[in-house]
Formats: structure tokens, sequence, C-alpha cells
């Protein structure tokens, strides 16, 4: 007759271990979606509007007189130094009408464009990584006190 002994089921905790493993590269996934931003401000003589439609960022445009306009990529056009710019009016009756406002570049006192700041990212991205690192050996470590790291 053969007896079975009891041995200890480790698929438990290696399942638990696979299931944190997931959770951290999820997270580290999540943060390089994120990303580190900035705000960058300067003059219209420093700002590309031909090129910022590539961009699918919103700028934001402050005027001489202080108003104030936050474009997406499709409200606007740059044309023969003029920028125009795509506004919804709602009229009395409900009705939504587009109506385009012309602004020379030279009412413009400054664009503020949102940049990705790389270094910043790569950072975060590292210091959290190495603490979920850190966690995982503290908690095997916890798990398996016989075996060395």
């Amino acid at each position: 007759m053969l007896s079975e002994t009891a041995s200890p089921d480790n698929s438990g905790k290696s399942r638990l271990a696979g299931k944190k493993i997931i959770i951290c590269l999820t997270i580290f996934s999540m943060l390089n979606l994120i990303g580190c931003y900035y705000q960058q401000q300067m003059t219209v003589n420093e700002y590309d509007f031909s090129k910022s439609h590539m961009e699918n960022r919103p700028i934001k445009i402050i005027k001489i007189d202080s108003t104030v306009y936050i474009l997406n990529q499709y409200d606007y056009q740059f044309r023969d130094d003029t920028l125009f710019i795509q506004q919804k009016r709602i009229m009395d009756d409900n009705i939504e009408k587009r109506v385009w406002l012309r602004v020379p570049l030279n009412e413009i006192q400054s664009v503020e464009v949102e940049k990705i700041d790389a270094g910043n990212t790569i950072s975060l991205a590292l210091v959290v990584t190495a603490g979920i690192v850190a966690i995982a050996i503290a908690i095997y470590a916890i798990a398996f006190p016989d075996i060395s790291i």
C-alpha cells in the first residue's frame, strides 16, 4: 500500500507572485502612458503654427487685450500671418452656430503649448520600478525565508 506524503503546495504562492508581477507591469505601463508634461510659453514668432496640427495637443492663445483661447488642433487655421479661430456660439433658439474669428498675429501676446518632459517621465518610471522591485524582493523574502536572494 502506498501512502501519500503531504507536500507543501507552492502553486498558490507562484500564482500569487505571477499576479503581483502583472500588477507591477500594469502600473509601469500606465506611468509610461501618462508621463510628465510642462507648459511652454513662447512668443508668436517662436511658435510654428504650420506644424502645430501634427502635435495633436491643445494650444493656449493669449491676446494683447487679455482674451484667452484654448484651441484643439481642428479649432484653428493659420494663413497669411493670420490665425483663424473657430468658435461655437449657441443662438437664442438653441441652435449651435460656428463662427470663424480672424486674429492677426500682431494681436497675439503669447502662445502656451503642453510639452512632454522625457527626463522626468523616465526618472519617474525608474523610481517607481525600483520601488516595485524592492517591494517584490521584500515580499519574496518574507514568503520564502529559507532561500537567500
